[in-house]
Parts: C-alpha cells; structure tokens; sequence
C-alpha cells in the first residue's frame, strides 16, 4: 500500500484531504504467469484516466471528479482533484492506508501536508507472508479457490467471471502484440518530452 500528499476529497468535504492510496495484495497460483493479482485505487477513478480523457478530448461519468471549487464536473479540463471509490467507504479505507503506511512507521504525510502545504513526499509499505508458514496446500486452494470463482454463473450480458488481474493479464498479451494505442494529445506529449530530453521517437502514429 502507498501514501502521498492529498489528491483527493475527503467524503463530506470539498477539499482534497486524503491520497489517492493505491493497494494491491496478490497471491501466487499454480501458474506463475497468472498469480490472482488486485490492484486498485481508493478513488473513484485512478488519476491517468482523467489525463487519458483530457487528452483524447472526452468527458468524464458523473462521480469521478470536482472542480477547484469542490463541485462536481464531467470536463477533466477543469478537474482538481477526484472523489473517492464508495463514498466513505474509499475515504476511510485511504485514511487507514495514511495510518498503516505512513503514521505507524514515522513518516506521516497527510498531517503534514494539510497543516504546512508542500508536498511531504511518498512512503510505501509492503507485507509479505510465506505460505509454507501456514501449511503445505495453499496454492492447490488458490487454484480450487480459482475454479469456483470461475465456474459461477455470468451474470446478464457478461461474457464471462473475471478474477482479480486477469483482464490485465489478456491486456497485456493483446497490447505486446499489437502495440499500446494512444491518444493524439498523450502522443503529441511524449513527442515533446522526448525531444526535451533528447530521446530518438519511434516512427509511428497516434490513434
């Protein structure tokens, strides 16, 4: 898990009060190319879809995102900060991510930065546990674990039961081979960071 200055309003405020405080837990399966791998945000939306959608010149869902004076918009040209994931639920998850990562290991930031302004820089914490530690059939259970999931019903319209990091597994093939496509104003970016810093480009078009 992983804290940073405040990026986000804190339920029931209009001010930016907590990170955006990405977690990800993961557990290996028989497969080491396709261990169950979460990875979320405690936003309502991670922050480069908001750039993605500047740059592509779309509008945002409703409850994504306020404006500077804390009400909500769908243009990300006027975005300054996003909304949490679930209310007071995603505030108060970040809030305690703040607390584990930050708080407990001497290095608090949100306070920090709220109270000075600046930005207090980043911390990460990270827990590891060894499943032989438990016992010997952890990953045949994970992978039984696996299979029910799978195996559940789809609901309506759904093509099929995903688990936690498989689409980004299927992304990933796809994208190696047929390439990342990219929005003209991410790609007109690049282009420029690129010759900032003297980096050849390679010769190909933005979608």
């Amino acid at each position: 898990m992983t804290a940073s200055k405040p990026l986000m309003i804190y339920y029931g405020s209009r001010a930016e009060g907590v990170s955006t405080n990405p977690i990800a837990i993961s557990a290996p399966t028989s497969d080491p190319q396709q261990p169950l791998l979460f990875d979320m945000s405690t936003a309502s939306v991670a922050i480069g879809k908001v750039m993605a959608a500047k740059d592509a010149g779309r509008s945002l869902p409703s409850g994504w995102a306020v404006d500077k004076h804390g009400e909500e918009t769908t243009d990300p040209r006027k975005v300054k900060s996003v909304l949490p994931m679930a209310g007071p639920k995603g505030s108060g998850l970040s809030l305690m991510i703040e607390v584990l990562a930050s708080v407990l290991v001497g290095n608090p930031l949100i306070s920090v930065a709220l109270s000075q302004g600046g930005d207090p820089g980043g911390n990460g914490l990270v827990a590891a546990l060894d499943p032989a530690a438990f016992g010997e059939d952890f990953i045949p259970d994970v992978d039984r674990l696996r299979v029910a999931i799978k195996n559940l019903p789809p609901a309506a319209g759904v093509d099929q039961v995903y688990l936690p990091g498989e689409r980004g597994f299927q992304e990933r093939d796809r994208r190696s081979r047929e390439g990342i496509p990219l929005a003209q104003g991410t790609f007109t970016r690049l282009l420029a960071l690129a010759s900032r810093l003297n980096v050849p480009a390679p010769a190909v078009a933005a979608n």
